[in-house]
């Protein structure tokens, strides 16, 4: 998982970027991992927050995910509840959910 507070270098103004990389698609270009997957934010009551989920795509590059993710500002919110503590700063909960296939065949057989 990779957040980036400031954003990505493709991100807008006040956006945090976040995305999922794979470690074994990264380092060996031959090598395609298949994978579904989501990502949210927890807010204090358990609830969940800017859920974003990404369909069955190889990772044949090192991440994949959305670099204007939430805004800084949402999070920094009390209202929201994404931060854990009254004061500024806090914890940060990001849910992620991921569902690897090991082949072709698998992906084929694979029905959402």
């Amino acid at each position: 998982l990779r957040l980036h507070p400031g954003g990505a270098t493709s991100a807008k103004d006040d956006m945090v970027s976040l995305y999922l990389r794979c470690k074994s698609a990264a380092d060996q270009s031959n090598i395609s991992v298949y994978a579904e997957f989501s990502l949210a934010l927890v807010r204090n009551d358990g609830q969940w927050d800017s859920h974003m989920s990404c369909p069955c795509v190889p990772f044949n590059r090192k991440r994949k995910g959305w670099p204007n993710f939430i805004s800084r500002s949402r999070i920094l919110d009390r209202g929201c509840q994404l931060l854990n503590n009254d004061c500024y700063g806090g914890t940060l909960t990001v849910l992620v959910k991921v569902q690897l296939f090991q082949d072709a065949r698998t992906l084929e057989c694979y029905i959402p």
